[in-house]
């Protein structure tokens, strides 16, 4: 009769099931992090596009509303306030035949837009009628000016004008945006800028 010499039992000890099971948990826990911060980082770059895309496109439409700016119904200068962060001025911007009003300015971290339509006859600008919207938020030019003002003798690198500002120098104006799109969240701010010469206000550039 042969007798079996191995004692050994087949199958895992409770040890090893445990050991086996916590690198399994350790595993699973380690791509579940690396799975939502790339999901995390992912989502902030695309925010921060949509967000920059969202600023150029605000910039274009103000540019384009400068550029066609004009004399208002009643016969008021084509601008009418400017300061660093805001600008006030008269332009068709719906192509009805009619100038409105327009007002772009910085509200704690909103850049905003407000319109008045002329109405009556003689034409008049109530300024109780004004509608203002968002246009870009997490604007971040708390300290930084969003327009500047140059005259005819910019050239390139000249000096904006200062404070005050009067307003018939003003033939080129410069327009400065920055933007957080995620408040809170470690990505760099962005800014955007570009430059507009008010069509009916050209002589020497």
């Amino acid at each position: 009769m042969i007798k079996n010499i191995n004692n050994k039992k087949l199958g895992f000890s409770l040890i090893e099931i445990l050991v086996v099971m916590g690198i399994v948990v350790l595993i699973g826990g380690s791509v579940a992090t690396f799975q939502r911060d790339v999901i995390v980082h992912n989502s902030m770059i695309q925010s921060g596009a949509i967000a920059e895309d969202g600023v150029r496109n605000t910039l274009r439409q103000v540019i384009g509303e400068l550029r066609s700016a004009s004399p208002a119904q009643t016969g008021a200068y084509l601008l009418s306030a400017v300061a660093t962060n805001t600008i006030t001025f008269y332009s068709d911007i719906d192509s009805d035949g009619l100038r409105e009003r327009v007002r772009y300015f910085l509200s704690g971290t909103d850049f905003k837009k407000g319109i008045v339509k002329p109405t009556g006859q003689p034409y008049i600008y109530n300024i109780a009628n004004e509608q203002i919207r968002t246009v870009s938020p997490n604007v971040i030019n708390a300290t930084t000016s969003i327009f500047s003002y140059y005259d005819t003798n910019y050239n390139g690198s000249s000096s904006a004008l200062s404070l005050p500002i009067d307003i018939a120098k003003v033939r080129l104006i410069k327009i400065n945006v920055g933007i957080d799109p995620n408040p809170g969240r470690p990505l760099q701010a962005m800014w955007v800028s570009s430059q507009v010469m008010i069509r009916n206000l050209k002589d020497n550039f």
